[in-house]
């Protein structure tokens, strides 16, 4: 599988499995996503013509420096926006795979989805994230994803007949970290903007340029170390990672852990073993009130959140919440 993959990227392509243009459908109803032989969305047959408009989603890497890695292979299984009377509706439910690398050398915004949905306001959009692979020296290595499914709050509005448009930039330098035994993580930071009253869109070997519009949202999100999701948020590029089974373990950034007498693992089993937690999410270094050494372990317990802080010396859980 990885030859052929390794064959594509060395012939320069970055989009391994190419968007077609989606044929319509509100969620709940089937949807039609084979080619129709033209870049322009087909209207959805339960929903009058008159009450439709154009939304077109675009992705691009405008800023990736990735451990010199030759590719990064990141797929996207389904995309959706949350309109109050519609509920979330489908935009895109093809996977694709893009190359982040190739994206930022092509420097343009490459098209995700081009499709016809109901007018009105749209206040969420939710990215389902597959897998995230990167390609170095030749070895593919399978990143883990500290979020696969992204439900991002933003706003936006499709007019009867106007187009509107998403763009979302996969800042791959910020997402993309590494652990101390050579592990891939990837902990997604996107530039996201939406655009109302387009003027027009120009499509051209799948790359996408918009013709005016308003701004109408543009922020920063990231992933923290326990997958939730941050305005302006990345984690520190200079903190230490590592993964002891499925739990991360972050060490700030200068932080000494010989002040600590024992380590994260023994941290997590007594929160586990005081009935605190169930499962731990991330452990990291950090220092109390009265700098002391302390762990400080997210979990969860009967589907619940909770954070526990373990005194790095003593062993004693000092706080639960």
């Amino acid at each position: 599988m990885w030859i052929v993959l390794a064959a594509l990227v060395v012939g320069g392509i970055y989009l391994l499995s190419q968007p077609t243009p989606d044929t319509g459908g509100i969620i709940g109803e089937p949807t039609d996503e084979k080619p129709t032989g033209s870049t322009a969305p087909k209207p959805t047959s339960s929903v009058p013509a008159k009450d439709l408009g154009r939304l077109v989603f675009s992705i691009t890497d405008e800023a990736v420096k990735l451990d010199n890695a030759q590719s990064v292979l990141f797929n996207i299984n389904r995309v959706e926006a949350f309109n109050a009377q519609r509920g979330w509706v489908v935009i895109s439910s093809t996977p694709q795979t893009f190359d982040l690398i190739q994206l930022k050398k092509d420097g343009r915004f490459v098209l995700l989805s081009d499709r016809q949905v109901v007018f009105g306001d749209y206040t969420q959009v939710r990215l389902v994230i597959g897998t995230v692979v990167v390609l170095k020296d030749g070895v593919a290595h399978d990143a883990k994803v500290l979020n696969k499914d992204l439900r991002l709050t933003t706003n936006f509005s499709v007019a009867r007949g106007g187009i509107s448009a998403v763009t979302v930039d996969v800042l791959g330098d910020k997402s993309l970290h590494r652990t101390v035994s050579g592990k891939y993580i990837f902990a997604p930071v996107l530039n996201l903007k939406t655009y109302d009253r387009v003027d027009s869109v120009q499509i051209a070997n799948k790359k996408v340029e918009l013709i005016g519009g308003n701004i109408k949202y543009n922020s920063t999100i990231g992933v923290d170390e326990n997958g939730d999701l941050k305005i302006g948020y990345e984690i520190n590029s200079a903190a230490t990672l590592e993964l002891q089974g499925n739990t991360l373990v972050v060490t700030s950034a200068g932080y000494d852990t010989n002040f600590f007498k024992f380590g994260a693992a023994e941290a997590i089993k007594i929160a586990t073993d005081a009935g605190n937690i169930a499962i731990a999410l991330s452990a990291k270094s950090i220092n109390n009130d009265e700098n002391n050494p302390v762990w400080q372990i997210i979990g969860v317990m009967n589907g619940k959140r909770v954070l526990v802080k373990v005194h790095g010396t003593t062993g004693k859980i000092i706080y639960v919440q």
